[in-house]
């Protein structure tokens, strides 16, 4: 059973919740107007904590969206297509990005590589590489499965594929280590200080963000959040 204090916490996080959403129709959070808010993009892989951050933004005050059912990719690249900023559409109303990724049976596509539009649009914008020990984020992924038949997604791509899971897997490997190499050397030099990379393993993880970013984290708006 929930002890008081526990009970007390949901409460809690409950009200902000309804608190948070209500100021943010008006397009204002508890920091203030939106629009004076900086831009945050987390520039990990899915399945490093991006719904975790999510919740963590949103009860801080800043306004976040999450992949959002493959609208946020998609919106991306029709953005790109038709020459507008790359998250015109959605720059409004969030400030905190994540999850850019679109995926359903027939296709998978990665956009957080886009780092280099992201600030060239949004110059004064901030960075967090979330990641996690790779065979961690491996066997994740891994357990993914479709929301339209229970099949797991490595196994659907390595059939379009014509190959074996863990050729899937190695790919994904290859993926992860080219992405976070170039991130670290975008980053390098003058860019240092726009950039904080965090292990959403550790659980030194909303303090870090917290101390990167001028904010002191609510009390129990950082939690894992288990999607798989």
């Amino acid at each position: 059973m929930a002890t008081t204090t526990q009970r007390i916490d949901a409460l809690q996080g409950t009200l902000r919740k309804s608190l948070v959403l209500a100021m943010r129709q008006v397009g204002i959070s508890p920091r203030g107007t939106i629009k004076k808010l900086p831009y945050i993009f987390i520039i990990g892989y899915n399945k490093c904590g991006t719904t975790a951050l999510q919740r963590f933004f949103y009860l801080n005050g800043y306004p976040a969206i999450h992949w959002d059912q493959n609208r946020l990719g998609l919106r991306i690249i029709h953005n790109l297509v038709k020459r507008r900023r790359i998250l015109s559409g959605y720059d409004r109303r969030y400030r905190v990005f994540s999850d850019f990724n679109i995926s359903n049976e027939y296709l998978a596509i990665e956009l957080n590589h886009l780092v280099a539009k992201f600030m060239l649009d949004y110059p004064d914008s901030y960075f967090i590489l979330n990641t996690r020990p790779v065979e961690h984020w491996i066997r994740s992924r891994a357990s993914q499965v479709s929301r339209e038949n229970g099949t797991k997604y490595i196994e659907i791509r390595a059939e379009q594929l014509s190959c074996r899971t863990e050729e899937i897997a190695d790919r994904w490997r290859k993926d992860w280590e080219l992405h976070h190499q170039f991130v670290r050397r975008f980053f390098s030099g003058a860019k240092a200080n726009k950039l904080l990379e965090v292990d959403i393993e550790d659980n030194s993880t909303p303090d870090r963000i917290g101390e990167f970013l001028g904010f002191e984290p609510v009390r129990g708006s950082w939690r894992r959040v288990r999607t798989n």
